[in-house]
């Protein structure tokens, strides 16, 4: 059980997404998962509306690997 909390932990601190206000319109949305050393994933996304930037920052917070995978298979 505390193995499982320690990995839960470990994962929230490699998982970063940032929804940011455009002062002109729209939302800014940046997505990135750390490695061990070095970033492993980094994107930066324009949202038109903060529901959309929040729910794709909802996903990826959620399974980072799994969205990763969802935009290769594009």
């Amino acid at each position: 059980r505390l193995a499982d909390i320690n990995r839960a932990l470990r994962q929230a601190q490699r998982v970063h997404a940032a929804v940011i206000p455009r002062e002109s319109d729209g939302f800014q949305l940046t997505l990135a998962l750390d490695g061990d050393d070095d970033p492993v994933f980094t994107m930066t996304l324009f949202c038109t509306a903060q529901e959309e930037a929040d729910r794709l920052a909802s996903r990826f917070r959620q399974d980072p690997e799994g969205f990763i995978r969802a935009l290769y298979s594009i």
